[in-house]
């Protein structure tokens, strides 16, 4: 016989691991664009992320000039805003990524649709290209930390990653911003769709939602996952 406990803790296991599924699926369900609104695919896959896997070309001697892939914590808008389509994300020069930009300047970021393990949770591999992905390639900003919009990918930076303020100072980070200049996506089968710059930042994707809020304006769903840190 399973002890009063143990079934008590099945039970708030299962519970918890119910909701969480909703909660991903409510996510992703309320705000995913047709596959064929390619631009608003792209802005959807950048807003829901909070991180991306950044690829620059190396300058560790070893394997100088090849590729090297880093995580970076990204934010394009804070957890509960509007999409801005700028890709937002701290940079030091201690760290493979700034190394390589300051010698290069050159970087792709990929982003995935299973960052929240929603195509997994449907059914589909992180590969399939039904659970969509975005290669986002340009140059490096150094965001002036005099200016506006220094102080916007702070605040941003900072509401979807509360635990980057205990570190970030202490190994000199930077904010920067990515210049984006090519598009690639993969949503569907048929193969890569491109899309340009200014479709992309001219894409109304919050219009996505406009017609779920008006019939559920009680309930208010965060188009993010924001991560949760222990104190």
């Amino acid at each position: 016989m399973i002890p009063n406990q143990s079934i008590f803790n099945l039970f708030v296991f299962i519970v918890s691991i119910t909701l969480v599924g909703k909660c991903v699926g409510q996510v992703n369900l309320s705000n995913r664009p047709p596959h064929t609104d390619y631009a608003k695919m792209v802005r959807y896959l950048v807003h829901k992320s909070n991180w991306t896997s950044m690829g620059t070309i190396s300058t560790v001697s070893s394997i100088q000039g090849f590729p090297m892939v880093n995580i970076k914590s990204i934010a394009d808008s804070a957890v509960n805003g509007k999409s801005t389509g700028h890709i937002y994300f701290l940079l030091t020069n201690l760290d493979f990524t700034g190394k390589d930009i300051n010698q290069s300047n050159k970087c792709t970021a990929m982003f995935t649709e299973d960052q929240d393990l929603s195509c997994l949770n449907s059914g589909l591999d992180t590969q399939e290209p039904k659970c969509a992905r975005a290669i986002l390639s340009g140059r490096v900003e150094r965001l002036n930390e005099d200016s506006d919009e220094h102080a916007k990918a702070d605040e941003y930076f900072t509401d979807r990653h509360p635990a980057s303020v205990n570190w970030r100072k202490q190994h000199k980070f930077y904010f920067c911003k990515l210049q984006i200049e090519l598009i690639v996506l993969i949503d569907f089968y048929g193969g890569a769709r491109y899309v340009s710059v200014d479709d992309y930042y001219n894409a109304n994707y919050d219009a996505v939602d406009s017609d779920i809020e008006s019939r559920f304006e009680a309930v208010k769903i965060p188009s993010v996952i924001r991560p949760k840190f222990n104190n």
